[in-house]
């Protein structure tokens, strides 16, 4: 089971890494004019930015572009003049169409970007800022109290109810301003967790034979206890970045959070205010399942050492 949530994840992390690959309506590869472009179109004869079936109307017998699998931006809503809403799984339209006529499977392709770049740098923040904290309540005696009662006073307030007020009261449409809103909950528990397990690292015999040696407070914490709570910071940042992937679904399903960036939350949004249509249902709740499962899954082997 294990190995089966790392393949998951790895295939979830290169399907956002190479989502322009993927999905989009620019070559991966074109050769124009004797010139040959990486991801990147050419500017028509009235100067405009040419992309898709525009682009492909203008290439010469001698001229070829290598396309992605899915040759349709994830904000790409006509084609011909036409604009198919709400279109059935075809072989023009992989997963079809949303309410506004965008291609499904490019939509959540480039959604799986937008979720993992959002949980990563939520687990890394969530990391330092909990560390920092829990170095922080060790190195002085006086502080601990302090930091410990910031901790709770953070955790005693709900964590998504608190971002999707302050979300609603001020647009939310900055990632920055998500991540942080994600990462503040988040780094009070990982800074618990972390203080705990420095607090019974320092109680080791290898511990005591490092003070006895000379060692200074500093060099204690951060040579020898901060390196044993690797296993609870592996699971605290894995519980961030499932947090993160969760609450930026739940804000995209009621209407919050990122403007219009692709977003697995507003498929089912879509989804759910239009007879719960499986095309745009079954592909964004698999992946958020699939995601936050095997999140939980790749963390659980250390949630055991704990």
């Amino acid at each position: 089971m294990k190995q089966t949530a790392r393949l998951v994840l790895l295939l979830l992390v290169a399907v956002g890494l190479f989502a322009d690959c993927l999905a989009g309506d620019l070559p991966i590869l074109m050769s124009k004019a004797g010139e040959l472009h990486l991801l990147s179109g050419v500017d028509g004869a009235g100067g405009e930015a040419l992309r898709g079936e525009a682009l492909s109307r203008e290439l010469g017998s001698e001229e070829w572009a290598l396309w992605p699998p899915i040759a349709w931006s994830p904000q790409e809503v006509r084609s011909q003049g036409r604009l198919s809403v709400l279109q059935r799984p075809s072989s023009t339209h992989l997963l079809g169409t949303d309410d506004r006529g965008r291609d499904v499977a490019s939509r959540l392709v480039h959604g799986t970007r937008v979720s993992l770049r959002l949980a990563f740098w939520c687990a890394l923040l969530a990391s330092l800022v909990g560390c920092g904290l829990a170095l922080l309540a060790m190195y002085r005696a006086a502080l601990d109290p302090l930091v410990l009662t910031l901790c709770d006073t953070i955790a005693a307030v709900p964590s998504l109810l608190a971002v999707l007020v302050v979300v609603g009261l001020t647009g939310g449409q900055s990632s920055f301003a998500l991540i942080i809103l994600i990462s503040i909950p988040r780094a009070a528990s990982t800074a618990r967790v972390i203080r705990d397990g420095m607090q019974a690292a320092l109680a080791q015999p290898f511990c005591e034979a490092a003070r006895a040696l000379g060692s200074t407070r500093t060099r204690l914490l951060m040579r020898h206890a901060l390196p044993q709570c690797w296993p609870q910071l592996r699971v605290a940042a894995a519980l961030s970045a499932a947090t993160a992937v969760l609450a930026e679904v739940a804000l995209r399903f009621l209407g919050l959070g990122l403007g219009n960036e692709p977003s697995w939350g507003e498929l089912l949004r879509q989804a759910h205010d239009n007879a719960l249509l499986w095309w745009l249902l079954v592909p964004a709740g698999l992946a958020t399942s699939l995601l936050a499962w095997a999140l939980g899954r790749v963390a659980a082997p250390a949630r055991e050492v704990i």
